[in-house]
């Protein structure tokens, strides 16, 4: 056993080093190109008076200044849980992402106002073909870049590096509306200046949305994604004996993920078979998914007459019912004509504003009427963070 915790911590340490080596190489890749780049822009921004290309020179300086913020997050997210921050620093990069956008939208704003004042105020201008040129060639520059640094994201799944990818990207259509600009003013089309500068400054903004979305999402917590549960609920009802998963909740902590979920065995096993069957659930969870993963087993009972009716029941409910979307865990206990009944409604998530209390009151009274025999109804509304998928209810 000791010699397996010691394997899967050298694993997990090379895991996050190798991790931390590629997002540092993405970001000081950026950072020196954009650095280059920002020269040689800013020198004929002035050289020729262009402002959307001093504009496109600044967005290339903030790439550089992103592309800093990524590589610090790198030796955030690479430090050790601490007494703080128990689930680690993974989610550095989502505050990196952030502040990214933060800065590019407050570039933007001023970018905007200078291209409105260049509208009002035309100063006519004829860039030479070699300035064009040397432009062209930044252009294919920063797309080799944004090339490079998407695909080191898609290695180490990070949502900087991808952000960062996407900045290097619309640097490049910024830079080509420049040249446009430029070309234009050689056909008797000199005022374009100010127009491309405003295109260029949308783009930065739209960039700063779409850099910042992602990264918000997953602060305020958001739904797993569906590779993910189809994922689980494939490798838990590999199992024999297990009937059903529900109660699912992943989080994310950058590399870290956590998951906990419960699964339906049928109650005759023994507390030993039944527990070990949660247990190798558990363990194959970690090892395909590299996550931590806590399994708790519900029982679930045999089908006597009065289980299937009660069943029935509750089927027709929640087909007649659309904020209930499914039900699982039904227990009855008594006999004859004094039943009690427990279970766990599963909502509907589509629907935004429902109100549990309702819903309780509403089932309740619809099996109280249908099956007379039942004295007492208990429900749970399953919370609307966790995600329930197959049930052993689902197969009749």
């Amino acid at each position: 056993m000791e010699k397996a915790q010691v394997t899967g911590s050298v694993r997990r340490k090379f895991h996050i080093s190798t991790r931390t080596g590629y997002g540092k190489l993405g970001a000081w890749a950026s950072i020196l190109l954009n650095f280059v780049l920002f020269i040689i822009k800013g020198v004929l921004g002035l050289i020729t008076g262009s402002l959307s290309l001093i504009a496109d020179a600044f967005h290339t300086l903030s790439d550089m200044g992103t592309s800093i913020i990524v590589l610090v997050s790198f030796y955030v997210v690479a430090k050790p849980s601490d007494k703080e921050h128990p689930f680690g620093h993974g989610r550095a990069e989502f505050i990196s992402a952030i502040i990214m956008s933060t800065i590019l939208a407050i570039t933007s704003f001023e970018l905007l106002k200078s291209s409105i004042d260049r509208i009002l105020h035309p100063k006519p201008f004829l860039a030479a073909w070699w300035v064009i040129g040397i432009i062209l060639v930044t252009v294919l520059l920063k797309e080799g870049l944004a090339f490079y640094s998407r695909s080191l994201a898609k290695r180490i799944n990070s949502p900087a590096l991808k952000a960062d990818a996407w900045h290097h990207h619309l640097d490049a259509i910024s830079s080509l509306f420049v040249v446009i600009a430029f070309v234009f003013s050689h056909f008797n089309f000199p005022n374009l200046d100010g127009p491309a500068g405003i295109v260029i400054t949308l783009i930065i903004l739209y960039s700063a949305y779409g850099i910042a979305k992602g990264p918000i999402d997953n602060l305020l917590g958001v739904s797993p994604d569906e590779k993910i549960l189809d994922k689980i609920e494939e490798i838990t009802l590999r199992f024999p004996g297990v009937k059903g998963i529900h109660d699912i909740i992943v989080h994310n902590y950058g590399e870290m993920r956590i998951i906990t979920l419960h699964i339906e065995i049928e109650e005759n096993l023994s507390f030993v078979k039944a527990h070990q069957i949660a247990e190798n659930v558990d363990k194959t969870l970690r090892q395909e998914l590299n996550a931590y993963v806590t399994v708790h087993y519900d029982p679930v009972m045999p089908r006597t007459p009065a289980y299937l009716e009660i069943e029935k029941k509750l089927k027709e409910f929640c087909h007649s019912t659309r904020e209930c979307h499914s039900f699982h865990d039904l227990r009855i206990y008594g006999r004859e004509k004094n039943l009690r009944v427990m279970f766990d409604i599963v909502s509907d998530l589509n629907i935004k504003n429902i109100s549990e209390g309702k819903l309780i009151e509403n089932c309740q009274q619809f099996l109280m009427q249908e099956v007379p025999e039942i004295k007492k109804v208990i429900i749970k509304v399953e919370p609307r963070f966790s995600i329930s998928r197959k049930s052993r209810h689902n197969e009749s």
